[in-house]
């Protein structure tokens, strides 16, 4: 049985979203990670289900799979990976508000299908190894949430990038590495989204008292390790396709390899807070995931959801037609529509959409403008620019190397040219872009 942490709630700094007088918005601080840890282990909750082993990084036989070689992702299912990452900067005082963290409708260029005018802009706040004689093990051919055989373990290397293993018949595609490179992209990325909304982990008005919570798309599992760090009295659940979290968690934290768009396996009516992020190229059908997020949330509870805008853009015009940020952006976004899993959700208003289709209400919706290098605004927005420039150099080949090799079938060196230009002009002080950030929550009626 997993035990539980002993403690109260940390006091939490309140305060209002721009748009919405009556909604509150909770601080999780982030603590260290580092005390009173341990590894989760196989567990049955009540009103729950069995959990697995905590997945974590393992030595794992890799098959060197040619680029053209791969299939280009059209199976019936898709997994989910994560942006989450590691070490949260701590919670900030949640009263003190950024003012340049959000845009007014005044200074913004257009955006996706409409104008920026039209957009609801906030200012917010200022190693465990696998054995295939494990009884948690099953076998290739397990569904949604049971647990996987070792062939998870069984990595891909695509030019020298790890990437997830497929499994039985369920050919599930992943288009981001899960190594060490990307996972520190993810770590940096963490860090730079605590930094935009000064030290909080979520926006959604949660209750004080939340006792089951779950982490869609977990990756290396620091959003759900900063949770529970900050909720000690809830379960937190992280679900991914890769096992690459920390094997030292805190005791309250849990982590699982699954499939999350296929059906759900969790009791009806047991979460209450579901939380994702990053999830562009991930789902397929987006309305029956939030169908299948709804059955498992309590009545009452809340969903949340936080995606940056893949396409960069600039209050000067320093971004500008031509650019290999914003060709970047159209091949992926060409690359998502192929495979069926898309790329432009925030352009398509995809998570207001597939929430209210599934019930949901009280729906909110919070836009942020995010830099993405450190060269402009104030001291607070450098800061943020600055951990963004520094994800972006990591993650950007894993960003175009699966999409753009296997989906639209280019050779490697043309992948490096545009790359090559991508990060001159990331690089240079004349230009200042920044991204559009959509966090949407709402809530399951009683």
């Amino acid at each position: 049985m997993t035990e539980k942490v002993a403690g109260s709630l940390p006091k939490s700094g309140i305060s209002k979203t721009a748009g919405d007088s009556d909604a509150h918005i909770n601080e999780a601080s982030s603590s260290s990670s580092s005390s009173s840890l341990s590894s989760s282990s196989s567990a049955t909750k009540p009103g729950g289900r069995k959990s697995k082993d905590s997945a974590a990084r393992t030595d794992a036989a890799e098959v060197e799979v040619p680029l053209n070689e791969l299939s280009r992702g059209d199976g019936p299912s898709q997994g989910i990976s994560s942006t989450s990452a590691s070490a949260s900067a701590g919670t900030q005082n949640g009263e003190t508000a950024s003012d340049n963290a959000s845009l007014s409708s005044d200074d913004a260029t257009p955006i996706a299908n409409g104008s920026a005018a039209d957009l609801d802009w906030a200012q917010p706040d200022h190693d465990h190894h696998f054995d295939d004689g494990d009884s948690a093990l099953g076998d290739d051919s397990a569904s949604s949430t049971q647990s996987l055989s070792s062939s998870v373990l069984q990595y891909r290397m695509i030019h020298g990038r790890r990437y997830h293993s497929l499994r039985g018949d369920s050919n599930i595609e992943y288009w981001q590495p899960n190594d060490e490179q990307q996972n520190l992209h993810s770590e940096y990325t963490h860090h730079a989204n605590l930094l935009l909304l000064d030290g909080k982990l979520f926006l959604a008005p949660i209750p004080e008292n939340v006792q089951n919570v779950l982490d869609v798309g977990t990756g290396i599992g620091q959003w759900a390790i900063d949770f529970g760090d900050a909720y000690p009295h809830a379960e937190v659940r992280g679900v991914d396709l890769s096992p690459i979290q920390p094997a030292w968690i805190p005791p309250n934290v849990l982590f699982e390899i699954d499939d999350i768009t296929q059906e759900w396996t969790y009791q009806p009516n047991y979460f209450d807070f579901i939380y994702l992020r990053s999830l562009q190229g991930c789902v397929k059908d987006w309305d029956a995931f939030f169908r299948e997020a709804y059955k498992c949330c309590k009545p009452g509870g809340w969903v949340e959801t936080f995606h940056s805008d893949l396409k960069a853009q600039s209050d000067d015009g320093s971004v500008r037609p031509g650019m290999a940020l914003l060709a970047m952006y159209d091949h992926l976004v060409d690359a998502g529509r192929r495979m069926g899993r898309p790329m432009d959700l925030l352009s398509q208003q995809t998570m207001m959409r597939s929430m209210r289709a599934a019930g949901f209400v009280d729906l909110r919706e919070t836009n942020l403008k995010k830099p993405l290098t450190g060269s402009f605004g104030d001291r607070h927005m450098r800061e943020v620019g600055g951990f963004q420039h520094a994800a972006c150099m990591e993650g950007i080949e894993g960003f175009v190397l699966y999409p753009l090799g296997q989906v639209l079938g280019w050779p490697l060196i043309q992948i490096q040219l545009l790359l090559a230009r991508v990060r001159t002009e990331l690089a240079s002080q004349k230009v200042h872009p920044w991204t559009r950030v959509q966090i949407v929550y709402a809530r399951k009626p009683e």
